[in-house]
C-alpha cells in the first residue's frame, strides 16, 4: 500500500509531461507553419465595469482584427449591462 502514492504521482508525473511536451510540440508547430506570414498584433484598452479592459489580437488581416476588437467589447459592454449592480432590474442589485 506504501508504493500506491508513489505510482499515482508516477503516473500523474508522466501525464504531465506528457502534455507539457504535446504542448511544446503544438507551439512549435503552429510557428513553423506560420512562419512566412506577416501577423500584426493589434491592442485596444478600454473602461468597463471601472475596469481596464485590454484585448490583444495576432491576425494577417488588421481589419479583421480590428472587428475582433470591436466585437468583443461590444460582448463585455452587453454582459457589464446586464449585470451593473446599479439598476435594480439587474441581477446582480
Amino acid at each position: 500500500m506504501a508504493n500506491a502514492p508513489s505510482l499515482e504521482r508516477r503516473r500523474l508525473l508522466k501525464l504531465a509531461g506528457g502534455l507539457l511536451a504535446g504542448g511544446a510540440f503544438a507551439a512549435g508547430g503552429w510557428t513553423f507553419l506560420n512562419r512566412g506570414r506577416n501577423f500584426f498584433q493589434i491592442r485596444r484598452e478600454r473602461t468597463l465595469m471601472q475596469t481596464s479592459v485590454s484585448v490583444n489580437v495576432f491576425s494577417a488581416d488588421p481589419r479583421h482584427a480590428r472587428y475582433a476588437i470591436e466585437a468583443a467589447f461590444g460582448r463585455m459592454a452587453a454582459v457589464a449591462a446586464i449585470l451593473t449592480r446599479f439598476d435594480p432590474r439587474s441581477p446582480v442589485a
